[in-house]
Protein backbone atom coordinates (compact mmCIF):
# COMPACT_ATOMS: atom_id res chain seq x y z
CA UNK A 1 0.00 0.00 0.00
CA UNK A 2 3.06 2.30 0.62
CA UNK A 3 4.04 1.90 -3.14
CA UNK A 4 0.78 2.36 -4.39
CA UNK A 5 0.84 6.01 -2.18
CA UNK A 6 3.92 6.82 -3.67
CA UNK A 7 2.83 5.59 -7.45
CA UNK A 8 -0.32 7.58 -7.02
CA UNK A 9 1.34 10.72 -6.12
CA UNK A 10 4.82 10.79 -8.10
CA UNK A 11 3.32 9.19 -11.10
CA UNK A 12 1.01 11.85 -12.40
CA UNK A 13 3.09 14.47 -11.42
CA UNK A 14 5.85 13.55 -13.79
CA UNK A 15 3.06 12.74 -16.08
CA UNK A 16 2.16 16.30 -16.18
CA UNK A 17 5.69 17.72 -16.45
CA UNK A 18 6.16 15.11 -19.21
CA UNK A 19 2.61 16.89 -21.27
CA UNK A 20 4.09 20.36 -20.20
CA UNK A 21 7.74 19.61 -21.56
CA UNK A 22 6.27 18.02 -24.74
CA UNK A 23 8.31 14.87 -25.10
CA UNK A 24 6.03 12.42 -26.63
CA UNK A 25 8.01 9.56 -26.60
CA UNK A 26 8.86 10.33 -22.89
CA UNK A 27 5.36 10.82 -21.97
CA UNK A 28 4.75 7.36 -23.78
CA UNK A 29 7.40 5.80 -21.73
CA UNK A 30 6.05 7.43 -18.29
CA UNK A 31 2.18 5.73 -19.81
CA UNK A 32 3.11 2.27 -20.10
CA UNK A 33 5.58 2.47 -16.80
CA UNK A 34 2.29 3.87 -14.92
CA UNK A 35 0.52 1.04 -16.54
CA UNK A 36 2.64 -1.93 -16.08
CA UNK A 37 3.23 -0.61 -11.69
CA UNK A 38 -0.91 -0.49 -12.06
CA UNK A 39 -1.02 -4.23 -13.25
CA UNK A 40 1.74 -5.10 -10.73
CA UNK A 41 -0.11 -3.60 -7.88
CA UNK A 42 -3.16 -5.42 -9.12
CA UNK A 43 -1.74 -9.05 -9.04
CA UNK A 44 0.00 -8.43 -5.78
CA UNK A 45 -3.32 -7.34 -4.30
CA UNK A 46 -4.67 -10.56 -5.75
CA UNK A 47 -1.81 -12.43 -4.56
CA UNK A 48 -2.82 -11.25 -0.66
Amino acid sequence: MIIFGIGIFVIPAVLFQAILSGFPILNTIILIGYAVLLLIIFLIGRKD
